[in-house]
């Protein structure tokens, strides 16, 4: 069983090499999101939707397969030059044609100020 300390190791490894992958993507995925704290929030030119939820793990890239389903976790939203996380969400989601569709129970507020300068 691998210690927190290695735990912490292989996700920043995991973390690095999604956002690598993400550099070498279209951007033709979109996100939308809806909550009754919220509204609708949406995301353009993503490569990368990973769903951390308590009981699965999903990633969604583009041209995946049609998916739908229940998340109670949190979920990155990961492009060439941005990288939002929701923390804590609680709803359900639908990912069909490069548009996944979330739609919130309850959630924490979105950590925002992570938008990343791309490297010149």
């Amino acid at each position: 069983m691998a210690t927190t300390e290695e735990g912490s190791i292989l996700n920043a490894e995991l973390d690095k090499q999604l956002r690598d992958f993400a550099q070498r993507g279209s951007g033709r995925v979109q996100a939308q999101i809806s909550s009754f704290k919220n509204g609708l929030q949406t995301f353009e030119e993503l490569n990368i939707i990973r769903v951390r939820g308590k009981k699965a793990r999903l990633m969604i890239m583009e041209d995946y397969m049609p998916v739908i389903g229940e998340v109670d976790g949190d979920i990155d939203f990961i492009g060439r030059t941005s990288y939002h996380t929701i923390s804590n969400a609680k709803g359900f989601f639908c990912h069909e044609h490069n548009v996944f569709f979330l739609l919130l129970k309850e959630t924490e507020k979105p950590e925002e100020g992570k938008e990343e300068e791309a490297d010149a």
